[in-house]
């Protein structure tokens, strides 16, 4: 009984009249810092790995195995080795690899900045959200139904008091309609201006 005497308020029947945004969540400020840290990391790793495909497609050298015939006094042939340019398949290929690994090192920090969301905030009374991420490339923002979307963890305690940072540090935000990934990550760290709202709204095991 005393779940249901918390969630009953929550049905919140002013939230179907709701003509403004609403902000339901704010990630920490000084994230953005990390995120543009993260994207100044990956496009510096990709130059400078990068570099070396191009400096390795014109200038990777081997050691090659050669008959040396001594001209003087009959002596027989011996084995030296001599440094040579590779191959250029296996220039190629030691570059390809360079460049491929060079580039996935932005394309991750993109896709993390994707998913991590900046700002939550509900719209049409409820019936959407809007996402707003830490993308410096694409779109910054996202709309989604509201019944596309959900968690299994809760932001309020049973009492409706703020749930304080656990060991995760983030709450995982399903969401149906995202092509590139399956759930957003809100920083528990972050605001939660409304934690009842959230959870009715989102948490799948909350009996609505």
């Amino acid at each position: 009984m005393a779940n249901r005497a918390y969630r009953k308020p929550l049905s919140l029947p002013s939230l179907s009249s709701l003509t403004y945004p609403h902000v339901l969540y704010t990630a920490p400020p000084g994230n953005t810092k990390i995120y543009y840290l993260a994207y100044a990391g990956g496009v510096s790793i990709f130059t400078w790995l990068a570099s070396t495909a191009s400096l390795t497609l014109v200038a990777l050298t081997e050691e090659e195995p050669v008959v040396v015939v001594k001209a003087d006094g009959g002596k027989p042939a011996v084995m030296e080795k001599r440094t040579v340019l590779a191959p250029e398949w296996k220039r190629q290929l030691y570059a390809g690899m360079f460049f491929v690994l060079g580039l996935g090192m932005p394309l991750i920090a993109h896709g993390f900045a994707r998913r991590s969301v900046r700002k939550l905030t509900l719209l049409d009374g409820g019936k959407r959200a809007e996402i707003e991420n830490y993308s410096l490339l694409g779109r910054k923002t996202a709309l989604s139904p509201i019944v596309d979307m959900g968690t299994r963890e809760r932001v309020t305690s049973i009492a409706g008091a703020i749930v304080p940072p656990t060991g995760k540090a983030f709450l995982h935000l399903e969401a149906k309609g995202s092509r590139m990934f399956k759930a957003y990550l809100l920083d528990r760290k972050g605001d939660f201006y409304d934690g009842r709202t959230f959870d009715f709204l989102f948490n799948k095991d909350f009996a609505k």
